[in-house]
Protein backbone atom coordinates (compact mmCIF):
# COMPACT_ATOMS: atom_id res chain seq x y z
CA UNK A 1 0.00 0.00 0.00
CA UNK A 2 1.06 3.24 -1.02
CA UNK A 3 0.59 5.63 1.74
CA UNK A 4 -1.42 9.25 1.57
CA UNK A 5 1.47 11.07 2.85
CA UNK A 6 3.89 9.13 0.77
CA UNK A 7 1.77 9.60 -2.25
CA UNK A 8 1.34 13.42 -2.33
CA UNK A 9 5.44 13.96 -1.66
CA UNK A 10 6.13 12.08 -4.53
CA UNK A 11 2.94 12.05 -7.52
CA UNK A 12 1.44 14.91 -5.73
CA UNK A 13 -1.70 13.17 -4.66
CA UNK A 14 -2.80 13.08 -1.34
CA UNK A 15 -4.24 9.36 -0.88
CA UNK A 16 -3.79 6.04 -0.68
CA UNK A 17 -2.90 3.51 -3.71
CA UNK A 18 -3.02 -0.27 -3.82
CA UNK A 19 0.37 -1.56 -4.99
CA UNK A 20 0.96 -5.06 -6.66
CA UNK A 21 4.29 -6.91 -6.69
CA UNK A 22 5.07 -8.85 -9.68
CA UNK A 23 8.92 -9.81 -10.76
CA UNK A 24 11.72 -12.15 -10.56
CA UNK A 25 15.42 -12.25 -10.10
CA UNK A 26 16.13 -10.19 -12.72
CA UNK A 27 12.75 -7.74 -13.12
CA UNK A 28 10.24 -5.95 -10.83
CA UNK A 29 7.23 -4.18 -11.19
CA UNK A 30 5.25 -2.42 -9.15
CA UNK A 31 2.02 -1.88 -10.39
CA UNK A 32 -0.24 0.99 -9.13
CA UNK A 33 -4.04 0.41 -8.80
CA UNK A 34 -5.91 3.87 -8.01
CA UNK A 35 -9.04 5.30 -9.63
CA UNK A 36 -8.37 8.25 -12.00
CA UNK A 37 -7.31 11.43 -9.42
CA UNK A 38 -8.90 14.60 -10.71
CA UNK A 39 -7.01 16.43 -13.59
CA UNK A 40 -5.02 14.01 -14.31
CA UNK A 41 -5.26 11.00 -16.58
CA UNK A 42 -2.97 8.46 -14.89
CA UNK A 43 -2.52 9.16 -11.48
CA UNK A 44 0.50 7.44 -10.35
CA UNK A 45 2.48 6.99 -13.04
CA UNK A 46 6.64 6.79 -13.21
CA UNK A 47 9.40 4.36 -13.93
CA UNK A 48 12.43 3.24 -11.88
CA UNK A 49 16.31 2.75 -12.92
CA UNK A 50 18.90 0.93 -11.46
CA UNK A 51 22.31 2.56 -11.30
CA UNK A 52 25.54 1.63 -10.33
CA UNK A 53 26.15 4.94 -8.32
CA UNK A 54 22.80 6.70 -7.05
CA UNK A 55 24.92 9.72 -5.73
CA UNK A 56 27.03 10.70 -8.57
CA UNK A 57 24.13 9.88 -10.96
CA UNK A 58 21.81 12.59 -8.81
CA UNK A 59 24.84 14.98 -8.89
CA UNK A 60 25.00 14.74 -12.44
CA UNK A 61 21.26 15.49 -13.01
CA UNK A 62 21.71 18.05 -10.72
CA UNK A 63 24.28 19.93 -13.01
CA UNK A 64 21.88 19.74 -15.74
CA UNK A 65 19.09 20.90 -14.01
CA UNK A 66 16.73 18.25 -13.86
CA UNK A 67 14.53 18.22 -10.88
CA UNK A 68 15.64 15.84 -8.36
CA UNK A 69 13.16 15.12 -5.13
CA UNK A 70 14.59 13.16 -2.38
CA UNK A 71 12.21 11.76 0.29
CA UNK A 72 12.89 9.75 3.59
CA UNK A 73 11.10 6.90 3.99
CA UNK A 74 11.72 4.83 7.27
CA UNK A 75 15.36 3.84 7.38
CA UNK A 76 15.80 4.70 3.55
CA UNK A 77 15.70 7.66 0.89
CA UNK A 78 13.70 7.41 -2.14
CA UNK A 79 14.91 9.28 -4.85
CA UNK A 80 12.82 11.00 -7.79
CA UNK A 81 13.95 12.71 -10.95
CA UNK A 82 11.96 14.48 -13.22
CA UNK A 83 13.13 15.10 -17.12
CA UNK A 84 12.53 18.02 -19.27
CA UNK A 85 8.96 16.35 -20.42
CA UNK A 86 7.55 15.98 -16.90
CA UNK A 87 8.11 12.39 -16.79
CA UNK A 88 9.15 10.75 -13.32
CA UNK A 89 12.14 7.96 -12.99
CA UNK A 90 12.49 6.95 -9.10
CA UNK A 91 16.30 6.37 -9.02
CA UNK A 92 17.76 2.80 -7.07
CA UNK A 93 21.14 1.71 -6.79
CA UNK A 94 22.22 -1.82 -7.96
CA UNK A 95 22.60 -3.71 -5.02
CA UNK A 96 26.54 -5.16 -3.95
Amino acid sequence: MLGKDLAEQIFEIPRECRVILYGNDHFAAEVFVADPAPGKVTPFVHLCLEVEDREEFVKRCEAMHVEVNCIPKEDALLTFVKDYDGNLFEIKESPG
